[in-house]
């Protein structure tokens, strides 16, 4: 006798995008984790919160997802404020905030083909030109082993135990 499982609600479709991202307890832990060793990439002045702060951190959180960002001010009530203005604004979370450090988060937008290649690391680019040099080069025969080297690949006999 099969049972059936009650299927799991389905969401309502939102008439438009929510202001700001919500996080679990798990994804807010991992991500407090990553973004321990970051330091901020967008910094507040004493002009507060403007369009251009507001530009650049949208930015940032496209090309990096996870960012640091320090507002100054002595108030703690207005740099909360701040916290969720940027998380409206921009449809991503808080994921942290201690004293006058914030980190947001949202996730990377997909890259196209063409921006993806663009972005390769120096390293891979490096050996992408060493494989290409390589296919050019001529070929050479391969070298004959010498006597030492076959020699030295012989082992020596095992031992006769006592």
């Amino acid at each position: 006798m099969t049972t059936k499982r009650p299927s799991a609600p389905a969401a309502p479709a939102p008439s438009e995008p929510s202001a700001a991202l919500t996080l679990s307890q798990q994804e807010r832990k991992a991500l407090k984790a990553q973004a321990h060793h970051l330091d901020p990439v967008v910094m507040l002045g004493d002009s507060g919160l403007t369009d251009g702060v507001l530009a650049e951190t949208d930015r940032s959180l496209d090309s990096h997802g996870l960012i640091k960002v320090r507002v100054g001010g002595e108030n703690k009530e207005e740099r909360q404020a701040i916290a969720q203005t940027m998380a409206e604004a921009l449809h991503c979370a808080v994921v942290q905030q201690i004293g006058k450090l914030i980190v947001l988060w949202r996730p990377k937008p997909p890259e196209s083909d063409s921006a993806s290649r663009r972005k390769r690391s120096p390293r891979a680019n490096f050996k992408k030109t060493l494989a290409a040099q390589a296919e050019l080069a001529p070929k050479k025969a391969p070298a004959r082993k010498s006597l030492v080297a076959i020699t030295a690949a012989k082992k020596p006999p095992a031992r006769k135990p006592r």
